[in-house]
C-alpha cells in the first residue's frame, strides 16, 4: 500500500455503487460523497458537491438514488439538503459564505451563478432585478477584473438591474448591518 492513501471498504457496495478509473475499481462519485461526508465540516462537505458537480462528476438524480438506498447512513443526513433543496451549485467559499449569510440573517433565498444578459452572476433576486457579487480581493485585485466588473455594473444598471458588491470582511465583520442594508435595498425594487 502507497504512504498516504487511505482505503475505504465498504460491504454494503451494489453494483450501481462501482465505476473503474484508468482501470482501477473505485466507486461513483455520488457513493463516494456518502462516504465522505461524516468526515468533512459542513463548509467543506459543501465545496466537495458543489465542486464535483461543476466537473459534470456529480448529478443530484445519483445523489438521490445513492441516499435512499442509504437512509441510515451517517452521510446521507448530511447530504440531504443538496437534494432536497436543489440550486445552482456555488463556485467558491465566498458564495457559500454568502448562503449561510442569507440564511443566518433571514434573507430571501436567491437564485445562484446564472446568466444574465451575457454575464455570469453570483447572486440574483430576480424580482427586485438585484445582483449581488460577493467580492474577494484574490479574484478582483487586478485591473483587467476592475474594469470587467465596472463594465457589467453599468451594462446592468442600463437594464434595470443594480449591483450591490459585498466582501467578505463585511459579511463575516458588519454582518447583521450588511443584512439590513441588503434587506432594505431589496424592499425598495419591490
Amino acid at each position: 500500500m502507497r504512504s498516504g492513501i487511505k482505503v475505504h471498504r465498504s460491504i454494503k457496495l451494489i453494483r450501481r455503487d462501482l465505476d473503474r478509473q484508468f482501470g482501477i475499481p473505485v466507486t461513483t462519485p455520488a457513493r463516494t460523497v456518502l462516504d465522505v461526508a461524516p468526515r468533512l465540516t459542513t463548509r467543506r462537505l459543501t465545496r466537495v458537491v458543489n465542486d464535483a458537480r461543476h466537473a459534470n462528476l456529480l448529478h443530484l438524480e445519483d445523489l438521490a438514488d445513492v441516499l435512499n438506498r442509504n437512509p441510515f447512513h451517517p452521510g446521507t443526513k448530511r447530504l440531504r439538503p443538496f437534494e432536497e433543496h436543489p440550486r445552482n451549485p456555488s463556485r467558491s467559499p465566498l458564495e457559500d459564505d454568502f448562503i449561510a449569510f442569507v440564511k443566518r440573517h433571514g434573507l430571501p433565498m436567491p437564485v445562484t451563478n446564472t446568466y444574465l444578459l451575457g454575464y455570469e452572476i453570483d447572486v440574483l433576486y430576480p424580482a427586485e432585478r438585484v445582483i449581488v457579487e460577493i467580492d474577494g480581493y484574490e479574484y478582483h485585485s487586478d485591473r483587467t477584473s476592475f474594469r470587467g466588473d465596472r463594465k457589467r455594473d453599468v451594462v446592468m444598471l442600463a437594464a434595470g438591474y443594480v449591483t450591490v458588491r459585498i466582501t467578505d470582511d463585511r459579511m463575516k465583520d458588519d454582518g447583521a448591518e450588511e443584512a439590513e442594508r441588503l434587506q432594505a435595498i431589496l424592499d425598495q425594487r419591490r
